[in-house]
């Protein structure tokens, strides 16, 4: 397994390679905490991360597949998001910023009801067992991200999550 080391801004950065998703670590050089998160590859700009999900009331669900297009930051408008795995049906859905600090976008169950449970449970799914998704978030051309690795990288997330001492672990995109 690969390692790569990087420095910025009072936070050492760790990448060990899993198949096409990466798991990545950061240390605070201030109080030594230690976060996690698993990336895809970028294409195009674009790229996947996973990050403890939501369900009702800020409870912890299953994690989220957060969507990036390399703009950070805190936007307050949804994002259209397309997702096509392999040859299935294509979902679509809403997607609201996941990370104040960080950017990105989730479709998140949260407080949205039942529909917003059946897209994610769908494309959890659909990840696990697929090979390849397309996915166009807003205007952006659409990207093809591969999924070997995803399955694995899921399963860490969950984990981690379960296992998380974060007092409110879905407000942020690193898993501590």
């Amino acid at each position: 397994m690969k390692k790569y080391f990087v420095a910025l801004l009072g936070i050492s950065f760790s990448i060990s390679a899993n198949a096409d998703w990466i798991k990545q670590t950061k240390t605070d050089k201030f109080t030594d905490e230690v976060f996690y998160q698993y990336r895809s590859s970028t294409v195009d700009g674009q790229y996947l991360t996973l990050a403890c999900g939501n369900g009702p009331r800020g409870s912890y669900y299953e994690p989220d597949v957060v969507f990036h297009y390399g703009k950070g930051g805190y936007e307050s408008k949804p994002l259209q998001i397309k997702i096509r795995v392999d040859n299935n049906d294509f979902i679509q859905g809403v997607a609201w910023n996941k990370d104040v600090r960080e950017g990105g976008y989730s479709i998140n169950w949260g407080n949205n009801g039942n529909r917003n449970k059946e897209i994610v449970d769908k494309i959890s799914k659909q990840f696990k067992s697929g090979t390849f998704a397309l996915i166009q978030q807003g205007n952006k051309n659409p990207a093809k991200f591969s999924l070997k690795g995803f399955s694995e990288a899921y399963k860490q997330t969950h984990d981690l999550c379960q296992s998380s001492k974060m007092e409110y672990k879905t407000g942020s995109i690193w898993i501590k």
